[in-house]
């Protein structure tokens, strides 16, 4: 019997997006058969174990009460020398896996970083990072780009993240067809979401609470497209300076969409029982990963943008545990359109997901964002302006909201277009299946190991 090559895979356990796509690679190279493979899981804990085993997946618990070793900093080394894997495969930023490099038996493994690049010009110390590795593995085009034009001679390798297209994908509820109208579709969803639903033209957003996400944007986006002065364009009188503007002057130029404080938002009639359904946490939880900093009281923005009882929220997520992935599927259905108006993404997996889904997605012409939705089902949002944040000196993308509220408004006035929009977004296939995605990895951990690739 040939000997198993054996694996250490390192990031997040929980249901991020960095644990998402671990354990969906992890579990397909677990079940080719030629690998052992390990798993060092950030945040895990020993009540996981037996699930991994399940799946083939040797887990190892990082000392997640230690914080010290959010990222493995302590465990990977003993870790390392205990199994003597042949390929580290780690996934995550540069700065949360720079400890590989330091290990006493760095030379016993190669390193495979599958590294998330999600602006457009990289900062020196990230720069030294991913020069450590022996592979380095990108999940966007538009990091290849960044990377190649930034980082000269790296030699990058380009492996797309995947989507479970057997659980997300249009579904349509007993009584219904897709012949059927899509109004009559959407009403059968939307009961499994709740009765209150029914009725409701839904705008949907999947992803942490945290600030990256630009959750805010969402809001504003729902609010102007809620207001007659700007999807009408109507023209505003300033009467103590005795001006008139016109709606892109006053809603874009002076107000810059700050519908929350705004003297002439006017409510449109036919929105007024629309709403937005967040997929994500309160941001006032007990879990540190869950508070004010890290994102935003839902609550409060709900308050501040006067949408009392028009906001609702997937109960008792926590940011580390979220829904099995069928019912997040589900969810994800009753969207009318997907707001994903983030800063930034090195991929953005709800993208990939709601759009399996069939349904339409609007996203930050920004870092990956634009390549997801770029063979149908999507709209990317124009950039008004950009930011340099805190974090390694990020810089970040501020999305119109003008335009983000004209394509709602589109899609909420046209069931034809928005059925067009749904065939586009189901048929959209540039993000592959999982299983694609652990054959190119199979193919990379074979060349690390020096073993022929058949």
């Amino acid at each position: 019997m040939v000997e198993k090559i054996k694996i250490l895979f390192m990031s997040d356990w929980g249901d991020t997006g960095f644990g998402t796509v671990g354990k969906e690679v992890c579990v397909r190279l677990a079940e080719m058969e030629i690998f052992e493979v390990h798993y060092l899981g950030w945040h895990a804990n020993p009540n996981d174990v037996g699930f991994a085993k399940a799946n083939g997946i040797i887990l190892h618990t990082t000392h997640f009460w230690n914080a010290a070793d959010q990222f493995g900093k302590d465990s990977f080394n003993p870790i390392v020398q205990q199994i003597q894997p042949a390929v580290v495969l780690t996934l995550g930023d540069p700065w949360m896996v720079d400890h590989v490099q330091a290990c006493p038996a760095r030379d016993s493994f190669q390193w495979l970083a599958y590294v998330p690049i999600d602006r457009d010009v990289i900062s020196v110390p990230w720069q030294s990072q991913m020069r450590k590795p022996d592979c380095l593995v990108l999940y966007s085009q538009f990091g290849m780009d960044v990377i190649e034009d930034q980082i000269p001679f790296r030699n990058p390798r380009l492996v797309l993240h995947g989507v479970d297209r057997q659980t997300f994908k249009p579904w349509y509820p007993e009584g219904t067809t897709p012949d059927m109208p899509l109004s009559e579709i959407q009403r059968a969803r939307k009961k499994t979401l709740g009765a209150q639903f029914v009725d409701k033209f839904v705008v949907g957003f999947v992803g942490r609470n945290q600030i990256r996400k630009g959750i805010p944007f969402v809001f504003k986006a729902f609010k102007a497209f809620n207001c007659a002065t700007w999807v009408e364009r109507q023209n505003v009188t300033d009467a103590a300076n005795e001006k008139e503007y016109s709606a892109e002057e006053f809603c874009r130029e002076k107000q810059c969409f700050r519908c929350d404080i705004c003297p002439a938002f006017q409510q449109r009639p036919e929105t007024d029982t629309s709403i937005i359904y967040l997929h994500t946490t309160r941001g006032d939880g007990a879990s540190h990963h869950d508070r004010p900093g890290i994102g935003w009281r839902i609550d409060e923005l709900g308050h501040r943008y006067g949408l009392h009882g028009r906001v609702a929220i997937t109960p008792n997520l926590d940011a580390l545990k979220g829904l099995p992935r069928a019912a997040l599927a589900q969810v994800m259905q009753c969207f009318d359109v997907h707001a994903f108006l983030s800063h930034s993404e090195g991929y953005g997996l709800p993208i990939a997901e709601t759009l399996a889904c069939g349904v339409p997605t609007l996203v930050t012409n920004y870092s990956s964002m634009p390549e997801l939705v770029s063979k149908g089902g999507g709209v990317a949002i124009d950039v008004r302006a950009y930011d340099t944040f805190t974090t390694w000196e990020n810089e970040w993308a501020i999305p119109d909201i003008g335009h983000a509220a004209d394509e709602i408004v589109k899609i909420h006035a046209d069931e034809e277009y928005a059925t067009q929009m749904r065939k586009a977004a189901a048929e959209n296939d540039y993000t592959p299946d999982w299983h694609f995605v652990a054959l190119e990895f199979r193919r990379l951990i074979l060349e690390a190991a020096g073993q022929a690739v058949s």
